[in-house]
């Protein structure tokens, strides 16, 4: 029985970690979970699961002279988003529902300058959404 247990443990914590592929969406790389897509949509790149219940979208985005800041509270204000928090160093997010969708939304600073970086979880917050978006790594 504690072997069963083990396998089990194994393949519900650890071998979805091990399916993931690095994928290049030319301004970021990210890991996806084996199924998930990746779609070069200018001006983002659209990542999915499978079934299309949850998309992570990753964006460039100009700031025309406006603060990182400025930015996202106006993003949020106009999406009638909850929960504006700053994350410390140009970083904020915030909750906001787009048709009945829960949407989850981080900006930032991207590090060039007059740029931002734009990072959107569509649908559910699943564990495997939650892994792909804590992997993306702006180049």
């Amino acid at each position: 029985m504690k072997k069963l247990f083990i396998v089990i443990l194994f393949f519900t914590l650890l071998a979805p970690a091990v399916y993931a592929k690095e994928v290049d969406g030319g301004f970021f790389v990210a890991d996806i979970p084996s199924g998930w897509t990746m779609k070069k949509q200018a001006p983002a790149v659209i990542l999915a699961s499978p079934k299309r219940d949850t998309i992570v979208t990753v964006a460039k985005a100009p700031t025309e002279g406006h603060s990182v800041r400025e930015i996202a509270e106006a993003a949020c204000k106009e999406m009638e988003g909850e929960d504006f928090e700053e994350l410390g160093d140009e970083s904020y997010d915030y909750a906001a529902e787009v048709d009945g969708t829960p949407l989850y939304v981080q900006i930032y600073g991207s590090g060039e300058e007059g740029e931002c970086a734009v990072i959107t979880i569509w649908g559910e917050q699943s564990d495997s959404a939650a892994a792909v978006f804590d992997s993306i790594q702006m180049k």
